[in-house]
């Protein structure tokens, strides 16, 4: 099956693409980066030095997008070293959105996460096939606040074989987690033949990209390792109230970063991540759902493929602080739809209260929640043998398929069996407890914690030793 559902005509792409370009040739973008600034300059940019605005000529985006890589790889930190390739037109699926709190399994109370809860929930997702990429569910706050990165980093690349992205917020954290990446991938060569994670930045809602996050990307540029570029504006606040608008000024952040990074390394593997943020307007606090967000994601998928460029598409997340069925719904909902879309990656997964808190059941019952999205993506074979016009005439009117060897040799293939949701009568819902789905969850924890360790390849011992240096280096500048 090739998802390609389109919910905005191709003409208003293309029109919604043009203005993008007007706006970054007439108004700008700021880049608070003297490299940046002067690279920009010097291949065509009108540059004003003084404002730190930068103005780009069409042609400048448009040869930038044309040239980009189309497609690219991440690679598992296991034997068999198999690649997430992006490019293809197949779909992932990522659990893990580097939350904050979780909600305690023995105690059921909500309370800060820790190193311990990470590592859990890592060996989890390590061992759910749903899911080919896992961040890290958790930021350490066990750990001092300038190595909450470094550590997630060292967590993810000992406790985890998958692919992820690197959340690093400055240049000494980015310059720390590529030594731990070359030390899995077996050096720097390595690392930029078959890399192991990317490197993230998000512009700062409306149209200015900070020193910080453009000092990681350009080192990660600089070592050819993919970068994905964010746009997260809070729609009416700091993205304009109309959907159109919202995806015209969240586009314009990322070309501009994807020209000045083009610019930078022209081999560089570049994805976009689109992040709207919805404010609820009764309280002001944000929210991950609605059906607008989920509008806009699916149009920005149509614009990234309109560019040939890969779309990481943020759903599967809820709003709701529990598991109920508004949870179920929020995340079905979105990743459905970008699913049927077409976007190349789709979470993070595993999270409940706006990706703020996480529980180890949590992420065993959206990986169900994946394994029902991809029988939706495989379709229905259609082949001589599942017309089955031979075994319909042969079984006759009124007749059982019940006892067929064509319902054996297909039943597993064609059918899936939950792990977690039941499909059972109220009686045996009576008989087995009303609480049987959570029950079901629990267990599914357990059994992977009792049985799976996960084992990822390369120098672990010396990830951690780079960790270590960083936290005694840190130490020594606060001291």
């Amino acid at each position: 099956m090739n998802p390609d559902l389109k919910l905005v005509s191709e003409s208003d792409v293309e029109e919604l693409y043009q203005e993008t370009l007007t706006l970054l040739e007439k108004s700008g973008v700021t880049f608070n980066h003297e490299k940046a600034l002067t690279l920009l300059d010097s291949n065509g940019a009108e540059v004003d030095f003084r404002n730190r605005v930068v103005k780009f000529p069409q042609t400048l985006i448009k040869e930038a997008v044309e040239r980009i890589p189309k497609t690219h790889s991440l690679y598992l930190r296991s034997e068999d070293r198999k690649e997430v390739r992006f490019g293809i037109g197949k779909t992932y699926f990522l659990a893990g959105g580097y939350g904050k709190m979780v909600i305690d399994p023995q105690t059921g109370e909500r309370r800060l996460g820790t190193s311990k809860d990470i590592e859990q929930i890592l060996t989890i997702d390590d061992a759910l096939e749903s899911y080919e990429l896992a961040n890290c569910p958790l930021f350490p706050t066990d750990t001092q606040n300038s190595m909450v990165q470094i550590r997630a980093a060292e967590l993810l690349f000992t406790k985890s074989t998958k692919p992820f992205t690197a959340e690093a917020e400055n240049l000494v954290e980015a310059k720390y987690v590529t030594r731990m990446a070359e030390a899995v991938a077996g050096g720097p060569e390595a690392l930029r033949k078959q890399p192991v994670m990317e490197f993230y930045a998000s512009c700062t809602s409306p149209l200015i990209w900070q020193k910080d996050y453009l000092d990681v990307v350009i080192y990660a540029a600089e070592k050819c390792i993919p970068v994905s570029v964010a746009s997260a504006p809070i729609v009416g606040v700091t993205s304009p109230i109309t959907l159109a608008g919202t995806l015209i000024l969240q586009y314009a952040e990322l070309l501009s970063a994807v020209t000045l990074l083009h610019l930078a390394n022209r081999h560089l593997p570049i994805g976009l991540d689109l992040v709207p943020i919805m404010l609820n307007f009764k309280e002001g606090n944000c929210n991950v759902y609605s059906p607008e967000r989920l509008l806009l994601e699916a149009a920005s998928v149509q614009f990234a493929r309109l560019l040939h460029l890969p779309h990481f598409a943020s759903v599967g997340m809820t709003d709701s602080k529990m598991p109920t069925m508004q949870a179920g719904y929020e995340k079905a909902l979105g990743a459905v739809l970008l699913a049927l879309s077409g976007s190349e990656v789709i979470g993070p997964f595993g999270n409940l209260d706006d990706w703020m808190t996480t529980a180890p059941e949590i992420h065993v019952i959206d990986a169900e929640i994946v394994v029902s999205i991809k029988r939706i993506l495989r379709g229905m074979e259609i082949s001589p043998q599942t017309c089955a016009r031979d075994i319909i005439s042969n079984v006759g009117p009124g007749n059982s398929y019940l006892a067929t060897e064509h319902t054996r040799k297909f039943f597993e293939t064609e059918h899936s069996i939950p792990a977690i949701g039941f499909r059972g009568s109220w009686e045996t819902l009576e008989k087995e407890g009303r609480n049987i789905f959570m029950e079901n969850a629990s267990k599914k924890v357990h059994d992977i914690l009792s049985s799976h360790e996960p084992k990822p390849i390369g120098d672990l011992h010396a990830v951690s030793e780079v960790a270590n240096e960083a936290e005694k280096t840190a130490y020594r500048l606060s001291a």
